[in-house]
C-alpha cells in the first residue's frame, strides 16, 4: 500500500536559517474518514509520533525524511497503522510522550534503563558515537573537548577519558567551534556529524579524522507512552512486524537505498562497488559472471542507490574511512576533489588490448587531475530534447534542430492535453534530481550562480527568469505530481506515451528507442537542449566512471574490474547479450560503428555533442567558474542542495519564488562565509 507524506511547514529563520517547526503527516492513499476521538484512515488508527529532528535518521530536511522514518513508517503500515509525525526539541518531545499527549518518541537511544513512563521497541538500527578532530592533532593533546546534546551521549559514558567537557545544543555548533579552533575535539554521532559536514561544511571533510574504534555503539528504538492504552499491544505488533521485515531482507534493502546497510563480515574474495541505479549499471551487474569467470575466486558485490545517495555515501565512506567501497562510481565534478583529498588513486597507464587511445579525448580529459588519469569511463551523456513526432505532425508543429525556450514553451502549451493523458513536457521535479537541468536553464539565460568575488547571485533578474520558466513548464504543462518526478519516472512516462516532450540525458535514448521498453519507439524525434541568450549555455556533459578507492585492500582486483567494465570487450559483450542499442554510450570511438549507428539513430548526434563540448570556455565572462555549475569548489554540493530544496518548495506551492531564492542566497552566503570566502560577518 502506498504512503503519501504531505509536508506542512512553518519556518522561522535565524542566523543559520534552521527550520524551527516542521510537521509531516503520513496518510494512506485511501481517502478521508469521518472525524473521531482519534483520527482513523479507512480503519487504520493513527499513531502520533513526537520526533527529534536528527538527520540522517529522521528529519524534515532530509530526502524522504530520513531512512529511520522510512523504516518506521513501513513497519507501522505493515502492522495496519498510519503515522502522524511532528517534530519538537528533544526535551519537549520526551515530555509530550511521557504525558500521553503524543504516543511514541523517535528516536530513543540505548543503552536503555527501566522507565516508569516509557516502554521501548526492539532495536531498529545501530549507531556509533565517535570523536572528531583535525588530522595531525594527537588525541592526548586534544584537551578542549565537547559533547553535543543532540548526540544523547553523556559525560558518564566517557569513563573518565575526557578532561574538559563542554556542552552544546547541536552537533553543528560544535563543528563550527572546531573549525574556529575554539575546541580540539567533538564527541558526536558519526552519521549525524557527516550529514552536517556534507550539507553545510564540505570543505572540512578532507581535514578531519573520525576516531576508531567508536567510543560507543548504541541501538536506536521507539519509546511508547505508558499512558497510551494500546501501547503494549502495538509495541508487540511493531516488534513482530520489524522481525519479519528484517528476516525478509527487505530491511537491509531499504537501508541499502540510502547507503546505510548494517555491517556484515566481508570475504577476501569480494569486491564492493557503489553504483547509481540506472539501466546501464543494472546491465553491468547482470553480466558480472563474465568477470568472475575470468578472475577465479572473485565475487563482485554491487551496491545500487540513487545518484544523490551514492554521492553522499562516497563522502561518508571517505570521511569515516569505513572502506565501504573498493571501487567508487563518480563523475568529473567529484574527481578532482577526491583525487586532491587522496581518496582515490591514479590509474596506471594501461596498454595492450585495452586501447586507451580509443577513449574520446574529451572524456579522458575530464577524468584527469594534474596530468594523471584517476578514473576509467563507463558511459558519457549530454542533454537532449526528446519529442513525439506524431503529436507535432498532428498539431502542424515543427521542431528545429536547436530550439529556443520560447519555442519549447509555445509547443508545451499547444501539446498539453491532460484529458488524453498526454502532458506538454516532462521535467524533473523531485528534490536532488532536477538541478542538473535547472543549471543549464540558468546558464543559457545569461545568469550566473556567483560573481567574480564568489558572491551568490540567486536574486538577479536573469536567474529568477530562468527558474521561473522551469517552474512554469513543470507545474503548468507537466503531470499533476511533477514536483515528485525523477529521471526514471519521466523516462517511464515518455516511454508509455504520456509526454509530448522531455528534456533530459542522452543516456535515456537507448530505452526510448527500444521496442521492448518503449511504446513510442518509432515516433520519437530528438533535438539539442533548448537555448535562450547564451547559445552554448545548455551544453552539459557528464561521465559515470570508476575509480579505485585508496583505502581498498584489493586494489589490484579493483583495477582489473576497471579495465574489464570499460573495455571494448565489455561493450561487445553487452552487444552480444543485450543488443547494440544497450551498449554504454559516449566513451569510445569504436562504439560508433555501422551496426551501432543502424540500431541507434541518435548515436552520431550524441557523439558530436560530447566531442564538441568545451568545458574550459565560459559562456559568461564575469564568472569565476567554467561550466554550467561551479562544481570546482567543495562547498558547491551543499549550496546546490539548499537551492534545490527551496525551488522544490515553490514547485509544491509552499513558498514564493522571490522568498525561496532570497533564502537560498543567504544560505549560500553562510556556507561560503564558514569556508572562509569572506571576511564580513554573516548576512541576516
Amino acid at each position: 500500500m502506498a504512503i503519501l507524506c504531505a509536508q506542512r511547514r512553518r519556518f522561522m529563520y535565524g542566523l543559520r536559517f534552521v527550520p524551527f517547526h516542521v510537521f509531516w503527516f503520513c496518510v494512506c492513499l485511501i481517502g478521508n474518514a469521518k472525524a473521531q476521538s482519534r483520527p482513523i484512515v479507512k480503519n487504520k488508527e493513527i499513531v502520533k509520533i513526537a520526533a527529534v529532528d536528527l538527520a540522517p535518521y529522521v528529519s524534515a530536511q532530509a530526502e524522504d525524511q530520513g531512512f529511520l522514518f522510512q523504516i518506521v513508517c513501513h513497519v507501522f503500515e505493515a502492522a495496519g497503522y498510519t503515522v502522524d509525525l511532528q517534530f519538537y526539541p528533544a526535551l519537549r518531545a520526551k515530555e509530550l510522550v511521557e504525558s500521553g499527549e503524543r504516543d511514541v518518541l523517535m528516536p530513543a537511544f540505548g543503552p536503555l534503563t527501566p522507565d516508569e513512563k516509557l516502554i521501548y521497541s526492539s532495536p531498529i538500527f545501530t549507531s556509533e558515537i565517535t570523536t572528531i578532530k583535525f588530522k595531525g592533532v594527537p588525541l592526548e593533546k586534544a584537551r578542549r573537548q565537547a559533547v553535543a546534546r543532540d548526540s544523547f551521549f553523556t559525560a558518564e559514558n566517557s569513563a573518565g577519558k575526557f578532561l574538559t567537557i563542554v556542552g552544546a545544543e547541536r552537533t553543528s555548533q560544535l563543528i563550527d567551534m572546531l573549525n574556529l579552533k575554539r575546541i580540539d575535539l567533538v564527541i558526536a554521532d558519526s552519521l549525524v556529524a557527516t550529514d552536517i559536514l556534507i550539507r553545510g561544511r564540505p570543505h572540512m571533510l578532507p581535514d578531519l579524522e573520525f576516531g576508531k574504534p567508536p567510543l560507543e555503539t548504541r541501538t536506536i528504538h521507539l519509546a511508547f507512552s505508558r499512558k497510551w492504552k494500546p501501547a503494549k499491544a502495538l509495541l508487540q505488533k511493531f516488534d513482530q512486524t520489524l522481525v519479519k521485515l528484517k528476516a525478509s531482507r527487505e530491511y537491509n534493502a531499504m537501508l541499502a537505498r540510502y547507503g546505510f546497510e548494517e555491517p556484515s563480515p566481508r570475504r577476501s574474495s569480494e569486491l564492493h562497488i557503489g553504483i547509481p541505479d540506472n539501466r546501464d549499471m543494472r546491465i553491468l551487474e547482470s553480466l558480472k559472471s563474465d568477470f568472475e569467470r575470468k578472475n577465479t575466486g572473485s565475487k563482485l558485490v554491487f551496491h545500487r542507490m540513487s545518484e544523490t545517495f551514492l554521492r553522499r555515501r562516497n563522502l561518508i565512506s571517505f570521511a569515516l574511512d569505513d572502506r565501504h567501497f573498493d571501487v567508487v562510481s563518480l563523475g568529473p565534478p567529484d574527481l578532482s576533489k577526491f583525487a586532491k583529498s587522496g581518496w582515490i588513486q591514479a590509474v596506471k597507464p594501461v596498454g595492450g588490448e585495452y586501447d586507451i587511445e580509443d577513449i574520446l579525448p574529451r572524456v579522458r580529459e575530464s577524468l584527469t587531475f594534474q596530468d594523471q588519469l584517476f578514473a576509467m569511463p563507463f558511459y558519457s551523456e549530454t542533454l537532449m530534447t526528446y519529442y513525439r513526432k506524431d503529436l507535432f505532425e498532428k498539431h502542424s508543429l515543427w521542431m528545429p534542430t536547436s530550439p529556443t525556450y520560447a519555442q519549447i514553451l509555445s509547443f508545451a502549451k499547444k501539446l498539453h492535453d491532460p484529458q488524453s493523458g498526454v502532458y506538454g513536457i516532462c521535467l524533473r521535479g523531485k528534490t536532488s534530481s532536477k538541478m542538473v537541468l535547472i543549471a543549464t536553464f540558468i546558464r543559457t539565460f545569461g545568469a550566473r550562480f556567483f560573481d567574480q568575488k564568489w558572491e551568490p547571485q540567486f536574486t538577479d533578474p536573469e536567474f529568477k527568469e530562468a527558474v521561473a520558466l522551469y517552474i512554469d513548464l513543470t507545474k503548468n504543462y507537466g503531470p499533476p505530481d511533477a514536483g515528485a518526478k525523477t529521471y526514471g519516472d519521466n523516462l517511464k512516462m515518455f516511454a508509455q506515451g504520456h509526454c509530448a516532450m522531455w528534456i533530459d540525458s542522452t543516456a535515456a535514448a537507448s530505452s526510448i528507442f527500444d521496442p521492448v521498453i518503449s511504446t513510442v519507439h518509432g515516433k520519437v524525434g530528438f533535438a539539442e537542449a533548448p537555448v535562450k541568450d547564451q547559445m552554448d549555455g545548455s551544453r552539459w556533459t557528464n561521465t559515470w566512471a570508476f575509480a579505485v578507492a585508496t583505502s581498498s585492500s584489493k586494489k589490484a582486483l579493483a583495477l582489473k574490474f576497471l579495465q574489464w567494465s570499460t573495455s571494448k570487450d565489455y561493450i561487445n559483450l553487452v552487444a552480444q547479450k543485450k543488443g547494440w542499442l544497450s551498449v554504454p554510450p559516449g566513451t569510445r570511438r569504436s562504439t560508433y560503428n555501422d551496426t551501432y549507428i543502424q540500431d541507434a539513430p541518435f548515436g552520431l548526434f550524441v557523439l558530436e555533442r560530447i566531442q564538441s563540448f568545451k568545458p574550459s570556455r565560459p559562456t559568461i565572462p564575469t564568472i569565476p567558474y567554467r561550466t554550467a555549475k561551479p562544481a570546482n569548489i567543495p562547498e558547491w554540493s551543499a549550496i546546490l542542495s539548499n537551492l534545490d530544496s527551496r525551488i522544490s518548495d515553490v514547485i509544491l506551492g509552499k513558498d514564493t519564488l522571490d522568498n525561496a531564492l532570497g533564502t537560498a542566497q543567504r544560505e549560500a552566503w553562510q556556507v561560503l562565509y564558514q569556508a572562509g570566502y569572506y571576511r564580513e560577518v554573516p548576512r541576516g
